[in-house]
C-alpha cells in the first residue's frame, strides 16, 4: 500500500516537473534566437567623440580622445638576481615592482573648436590689357567682400598660370629640379608682382608645370583685410601669355586651430584634414595660361585656345553642348587660315564672338546688334566668355598686322 503511494506520488511529481523544464528549454532557444535576431551594434567611437557643425555660428566643435601612448616596457615578472652562486638550482627573487599592476589612467576627453575660414563673400574682377609695346599683357584684380560676410579677406591664392614676364630665368621644370635654382627664379618672379599696401605677393613653382601666386596681408598693425562691404585693388603681375581662366581660392581672417598638443586620431582627424585641406571659396578668374606659337602661327594658336576652353567645363564654367558649338567655327576658322581663307576664318571667328554676346551683351563689339535678339541662357561664365573673346581678338589682330 505504501509503495503504491509512493509510486503515484513520483508519478505525480515527474508529471509536473516535465513541462517546467520544456518550458525552460523553450526560453533558452528563445533567448538565443533573440539574440540572434537582433546583433550588438558595437560603436566604432568612444561615447562623446566625435565633430558637429553648429548650425548657429557655422564653427565645427570637435571631441576627442588623445592618442594613446605606446606601453612602457614592463619588467619581467622573473626580473630579479640569483640568491645565490653556488652550484644546485637557481632561485630568482621577484621584486615588488614586478608583481604590481600599472594602474591605467583614463584619458580625458578634449576639445576643440575649428572655426572656417569661409564666411565671406568674395567677389574678383579681372581685367587684362594687351599692351603692344611690350609684347605682353597686363593682369589687374579687384577683390570685394560682400556686405553679409562675417569676417573679412586675408589670403587669395590661384594657381596654374603659366608664367610671369620680365624674368631672368627660365622656369624650373619637373620635381626634381635644383633647389637653389628654384628659389632664385621665385625670389625674381616675386618681384615682378603688383601689390597694395599691406599686401605682399609671393611666387612659386608647382610641382608639375605651372606657377602659383599667393597675395596675402601683412601682420603689420593697421592691416585689416577686405572688411565686409569693402573692396581692394591693386593686385597685378605683367605676362607674356594670352589669358585662360583659372580658380582663386579666397580665405578669411579664421582663428588658428588650436589644440592640447594632439592632433585628433583616427576618422576625427582624416575628415579634420579634408576641412582644413579645403577651408577656402573659389572663383573664376583670367590668368596667363596660352603661350604663343613660336614661330607664331594663328591656327595653330586658336587650336591652343581650343585647348584652354577644354579645362573650363570641369570647372563648371563652360556648358559642353556650347563648347561643340564654339568648336565647330574655331576648327573651321583654323582650317581656312591653313589655306590662306582669311575672309572665311573671319566669318567663323565672328560667329563666336555673336555667340558670346548672345550671351553678354556687353561683349557685342563689332558683331551685330546682339542686344536684339533674345539671350539664351547662360551657358558660360561671364569671365571665360570676356577671355575667350580677347584671345580671339588677339588671332584677327594679328591677322590684320600679317596683310
Amino acid at each position: 500500500m505504501r509503495r503504491a503511494y509512493l509510486a503515484a506520488a513520483i508519478c505525480a511529481l515527474g508529471l509536473s516537473l516535465l513541462p517546467c523544464a520544456a518550458d525552460a528549454r523553450h526560453s533558452r532557444r528563445a533567448h538565443h534566437a533573440r539574440r540572434d535576431r537582433f546583433p550588438v551594434v558595437r560603436r566604432t567611437d568612444p561615447p562623446g567623440v566625435g565633430m558637429a557643425l553648429d548650425p548657429a555660428t557655422g564653427n565645427y566643435r570637435i571631441s576627442y580622445y588623445p592618442p594613446a601612448l605606446p606601453p612602457p616596457s614592463s619588467p619581467s615578472l622573473m626580473e630579479g638576481q640569483p640568491a645565490a652562486t653556488q652550484a644546485g638550482p637557481v632561485v630568482l627573487r621577484v621584486s615588488a615592482v614586478s608583481r604590481r599592476r600599472p594602474s591605467a589612467a583614463k584619458p580625458k576627453l578634449l576639445h576643440a573648436i575649428f572655426v572656417p575660414a569661409t564666411k565671406i563673400d568674395p567677389i574678383v574682377e579681372s581685367d587684362f590689357v594687351y599692351r603692344p609695346g611690350r609684347r605682353e599683357v597686363q593682369y589687374a584684380y579687384r577683390i570685394g567682400n560682400g556686405r553679409g560676410a562675417k569676417q573679412a579677406l586675408v589670403r587669395i591664392a590661384i594657381e596654374p598660370l603659366s608664367t610671369v614676364s620680365a624674368l631672368m630665368l627660365p622656369l624650373p621644370g619637373g620635381a626634381g629640379r635644383d633647389a637653389e635654382r628654384t628659389a632664385q627664379f621665385e625670389a625674381t618672379a616675386s618681384g615682378a608682382l603688383i601689390s597694395p599696401d599691406h599686401w605682399s605677393g609671393t611666387l612659386s613653382a608647382l610641382a608639375g608645370p605651372g606657377l602659383r601666386i599667393v597675395w596675402q596681408l601683412d601682420a603689420a598693425p593697421g592691416a585689416k583685410g577686405v572688411a565686409p562691404g569693402r573692396a581692394q585693388s591693386g593686385f597685378g603681375l605683367p605676362a607674356d601669355d594670352l589669358p585662360g581662366v583659372a580658380l582663386a581660392r579666397l580665405r578669411g581672417n579664421a582663428p588658428p586651430l588650436r589644440f592640447g598638443g594632439h592632433w585628433p586620431p583616427g576618422d576625427i582627424g582624416d575628415r579634420l584634414r579634408y576641412l582644413t585641406a579645403h577651408d577656402y571659396v573659389t572663383r573664376p578668374v583670367a590668368v596667363p595660361a596660352i603661350t604663343l606659337p613660336d614661330p607664331y602661327d594663328s591656327a595653330a594658336l586658336i587650336g591652343r585656345i581650343q585647348a584652354q576652353m577644354h579645362t573650363w567645363i570641369a570647372l563648371g564654367l563652360l556648358d559642353p553642348l556650347f563648347a561643340d558649338r564654339l568648336d565647330h567655327h574655331l576648327e573651321y576658322a583654323a582650317d581656312e587660315l591653313r589655306n590662306g581663307w582669311t575672309r572665311d576664318a573671319r566669318y567663323d571667328l565672328d560667329a563666336v564672338h555673336l555667340l558670346l554676346a548672345l550671351q553678354y551683351p556687353s561683349l557685342e563689339g563689332k558683331a551685330g546688334p546682339a542686344h536684339l535678339l533674345k539671350p539664351a541662357a547662360m551657358q558660360i561664365d561671364v569671365v571665360a566668355a570676356r577671355v575667350l573673346d580677347f584671345d580671339l581678338k588677339y588671332v584677327e589682330m594679328r591677322m590684320d598686322q600679317a596683310h
